[in-house]
């Protein structure tokens, strides 16, 4: 089913989570673009099967993020319910984490790791936690937790998507319909920014997040992009939507290419924007990319070799980092309107004598 989260590991393997189906391994991915089932298995709790033969799971696995860890030899799963897993390389399994205390978090879409004992993560009906971690007889056992409230218009924030980390001490996280969490770890305090009530439009339902070099954050809605300008503590806000070229305004997930490109996942393909002067460029079916929507969390650059992925409903695709390999496409041109200096002409003024051009 659906990819909903990429991971790519060291060894030169692709991991990738659906929404029902588990967590998928390909081994050496970009050398077996032609036969990509060769090697491949399809995990889930203390379960394996190779992928070629896969019968279908008697539970569902939604896996909606797989973050690296710095700490062990493996990698964070946020999943459904229960909602946090481990894959270990050390006996090739994935392994659920117990609780000495407080119910299983649930519905995990996105995981910070602090240090070696400490999880941040946020969820989809629950809202944000903090996680102690014990780690000992080779098990990862939540020691305590510690669920944070967030109130806007007297009303909780109780369900998140994505979340980005800035610097060592803040972690902005993108809600649905409620807009903008900044949260300061060492304080404890946050701050919720409305991007509706700078914006006046409809664009407090987020689903993907990005830092670019230059500072600015990307935040990508139901209804749009919007980039985030800093200055002190001043917050600059600036629309990009339908009206500024997009082909489509719901924007699953957002990364940035080689050349200062950003590349917009939405539920109609694939769009490569450029920051410095607006313009887009759409690719879907007619264009060559074979995923018609994209999906939520599904969004990844690979650290070793800087490719971009996206995941879909049907699949995904990953670019170069340099993004050679897009598929370009050019439209006949049909021109409308001519303007000289601010003075519309008639364009039949213009053209050659046959006409042409």
């Amino acid at each position: 089913r659906q990819v909903r989260s990429i991971l790519t590991d060291e060894y030169g393997g692709l991991w990738f989570g659906t929404k029902g189906d588990g967590l998928l391994h390909l081994p050496d991915y970009h050398e077996a673009v032609g036969n990509p089932l060769g090697r491949a298995m399809v995990y889930s709790p203390g379960e394996k099967q190779v992928m070629s033969s896969y019968i279908k799971w008697n539970h569902e696995f939604h896996v909606y993020k797989l973050a690296q860890s710095r700490y062990m030899d493996g990698f964070w799963i946020g999943a459904g319910n229960p909602g946090l897993f481990y894959y270990s390389f050390r006996d090739d399994a994935v392994h659920s984490v117990e609780y000495s205390s407080g119910r299983p978090v649930i519905e995990i879409h996105d995981i910070y790791e602090e240090n070696d004992s400490v999880l941040y993560a946020v969820t989809a009906v629950d809202g944000f936690y903090k996680m102690v971690l014990e780690k000992k007889g080779g098990t990862i056992n939540v020691r305590q937790q510690k669920r944070y409230h967030f109130f806007h218009e007297q009303r909780e924030i109780m369900m998140f998507y994505p979340m980005l980390a800035e610097g060592d001490s803040i972690l902005w996280l993108g809600s649905r319909e409620k807009g903008l969490v900044r949260f300061d770890k060492r304080t404890e305090e946050y701050q919720v920014i409305s991007l509706k009530e700078k914006l006046r439009k409809s664009v407090d339902d987020i689903l993907s997040l990005y830092r670019t070099e230059d500072g600015k954050m990307y935040v990508g809605t139901t209804s749009g992009l919007v980039c985030l300008s800093f200055c002190g503590k001043k917050i600059e806000a600036t629309y990009i939507g339908r009206e500024q070229g997009l082909l489509n305004d719901m924007i699953h997930g957002i990364q940035e290419d080689g050349n200062g490109f950003l590349w917009l996942g939405t539920n109609r393909g694939l769009i490569k924007y450029n920051p410095k002067n607006g313009s887009s460029h759409d690719y879907y079916y007619s264009a060559g990319v074979q995923i018609g929507e994209f999906s939520d969390d599904a969004y990844y650059q690979c650290p070793y070799t800087g490719r971009l992925f996206f995941g879909g409903i049907d699949g995904l695709l990953y670019l170069d980092k340099e993004v050679a390999t897009a598929p370009e496409f050019y439209p006949n041109i049909l021109l409308r309107k001519l303007m000289i200096g601010r003075k519309e002409v008639n364009l039949g003024d213009y053209y050659t004598d046959g006409g042409k051009a």
